[in-house]
């Protein structure tokens, strides 16, 4: 009931407050709607560095080829091709989000396989192309031999910019003389941004880009693709970019290279790492309050300031202007928020898991192992196998080798795993035993030899390919998705066997919300089996050390796997745990063809 009226109230206070403003005469609406602008670009980038964990340092090329896009089409300048024939802002929106999704994905696809810093300056650097380009683009000519097509043709205006920018044109609704409409639009585009953002988080998708973030190898390794998640962090974040950048255009009237420098790339990164990077509410928060001390508080303290100054009769304050001081301002209230809030203003805190809570669940005995409580589903999966008989083998490797400079680590390796068996491999470290599961699960390429699962070869197969042919893992330092609820990081199990889209998960037709629904009931039942049961909220990296061992687990069995690899995940488990446990995760095992059971 509070929160209806909460949310009730909120509605009523930004319907009126440009009325309010009005009647005051405090004249913030053109401020406040700038700063909703802003926050709409930081709710793009946090896609990408909030969900997806993918740092963008050249954001404001986005939004300055969503505002180009706009200028060149709805302009009504006569001087190159695109001008004198304004196109519908109505319709120049789509089409910016559309051409900065489609250069999102230009600018992906080359930073695919790097990360961190790497990914960084290759984001930095396009950045900083698009403004030069954009100027440069202002005086084109293009000679062949003696023949000139193209002569002196103003594309982007320069570094004058275009001016003017077509507004959109509803009947009756002031655009050109009242910022109050502009309010309003930019409110119901911004509500309907967040609504899909909001979808999105809790989807499919959303789980993807939060397993790549925390960890992109256990994430392949999960059937997550991060070839095309990371694509469509790119092309979605660009695409919001792109949108607020067409408005910002048509509602500025004017648009030059300067506005789209770097210094706007770290402003929008500051509003999302300030209200906390993942949390829609905390960009919200983090965009508005940057924005409104930027445009408000940094002008009418100014004002302030001078006032004094001229009261008091001194020079220095006379002329003062803490504008120029905006970025010291920024840099010292991010250095606090890392200081004494490092996770944001509006930030999930994950609370620290207590000293003893490690023991206590340790010296608890596991509940015996019953096989009738595998879920059907997942016996269902483990029986199917086509026509091959019983006895025939799952997986074959033939002559398997792999060298990492002078240290041979595996040499001519053959074996075969008949189905239904457990099959233990034994060595001391060094033995290669890792190496091997991470050859067969594709983390590594061998130098040569043969892999055969259920009659296919997996040589070239990345690994989210291997978990949807049937093969899962654990590791063997654990590798979970620490700041995932424990809920979410089975659902992440179950990503290749969902097939929800984009559009689906925001718009969720009956077919995708029954799948959602299914998924989280399969999830819930692998918890309940691994006895982890009661624990879906709770934060993984919460988890004492053997619950987090049976969440790996329960993590690789919903992928639902035909062959399931388990590299030395007993290790630091309880004696009746690791028993239990391996009883429950082999529903069709026979006898061991070797004395171990570890890998």
């Amino acid at each position: 009931m509070r929160r209806g009226l909460g949310w009730a109230a909120l509605v009523v206070g930004l319907a009126v407050y440009p009325f309010v403003d009005q009647n005051l005469g405090l004249q913030t609406v053109h401020a406040v709607s700038d700063g909703m602008i802003y926050v709409l670009l930081a709710l793009g980038l946090n896609i990408v560095v909030g969900y997806a964990g993918l740092l963008d340092l050249g954001y404001a090329a986005f939004f300055a080829i969503g505002a180009y896009t706009m200028g060149l089409l709805n302009s009504p300048v006569l001087g190159s091709p695109l001008y004198g024939h304004p196109w519908s802002f109505w319709v120049c929106i789509w089409l910016a989000a559309a051409v900065s999704a489609l250069l999102g994905v230009v600018i992906g696809a080359p930073t695919l396989r790097v990360r961190g810093d790497y990914l960084a300056i290759i984001t930095l650097g396009f950045g900083e192309i698009i403004p030069v380009a954009i100027r440069n683009l202002g005086d084109i000519t293009i000679q062949i031999g003696g023949w000139r097509p193209i002569e002196r043709l103003n594309l982007t205006g320069g570094e004058n910019g275009v001016n003017p920018v077509g507004r959109p044109y509803l009947p009756g609704v002031p655009f050109e003389t009242d910022p109050v409409p502009w309010y309003f639009l930019i409110l119901v585009i911004g509500l309907a941004s967040l609504w899909a953002m909001d979808r999105l988080r809790d989807s499919r998708l959303g789980r993807a880009w939060m397993a790549i973030r925390e960890d992109e190898t256990a994430a392949d390794c999960t059937g997550v693709n991060p070839i095309s998640t990371k694509l469509l962090a790119f092309a979605l974040g660009a695409s919001f970019s792109g949108f607020a950048g067409s408005v910002y255009a048509a509602k500025l009237q004017a648009i030059t290279p300067g506005a789209f420098e770097f210094q706007v790339s770290i402003m929008l990164l500051c509003m999302v790492v300030l209200g906390g990077a993942g949390s829609l509410r905390g960009v919200i928060l983090g965009g508005m309050l940057i924005t409104l001390f930027d445009r408000v508080v940094l002008t009418q303290t100014t004002s302030m300031v001078r006032w004094v100054g001229r009261t008091a009769g001194i020079p220095a304050l006379t002329g003062a202007d803490l504008t120029l001081w905006r970025w010291f301002f920024f840099g010292l209230g991010l250095v606090l928020v890392m200081l004494l809030r490092p996770e944001g203003l509006a930030g999930r805190r994950v609370r620290p898991l207590a000293a003893d809570a490690d023991d206590a669940t340790a010296l608890e005995p596991a509940p015996a192992a019953r096989v009738e409580a595998i879920p059907g589903w997942l016996r269902e999966r483990a029986q199917r196998g086509g026509a091959a008989p019983e006895a025939s083998s799952i997986l074959e490797v033939r002559g398997l080798s792999k060298r990492f400079g002078g240290v041979l680590a595996l040499n001519e390796v053959d074996l075969v795993v008949p189905r239904g068996a457990v099959i233990g491999l034994i060595g001391p470290n060094g033995a290669g035993k890792t190496t091997f599961f991470n050859v067969v699960t594709g983390l590594i390429r061998p130098d040569g030899g043969s892999i055969v699962f259920e009659g296919a070869r997996l040589a070239g197969l990345r690994p989210n390919a291997i978990v949807a042919r049937g093969i899962a893992r654990t590791f063997q330092s654990i590798r979970l998705f620490p700041q995932m609820t424990v809920l979410d990081n089975v659902l992440v199990g179950e990503h290749c066997r969902l097939a929800a889209t984009v559009p689906g998960a925001v718009l969720r037709p009956p077919s995708v919300i029954a799948e959602e629904a299914r998924a989280r009931a399969r999830a819930r039942e692998l918890l309940a089996f691994v006895g982890l049961g009661g624990k879906e909220d709770d934060v993984a990296r919460n988890l004492p050390y053997g619950d987090q061992r049976r969440l790996e687990i329960a993590r690789a069995l919903a992928t639902e796997p035909r062959l399931l690899l388990l590299g030395r995940w007993s290790w630091g488990s309880p004696t009746g745990s690791r028993c239990s446990t391996t009883a429950r995760a082999s529903p069709r095992a026979r006898r061991p063809r070797s004395s171990g059971t570890r890998a």
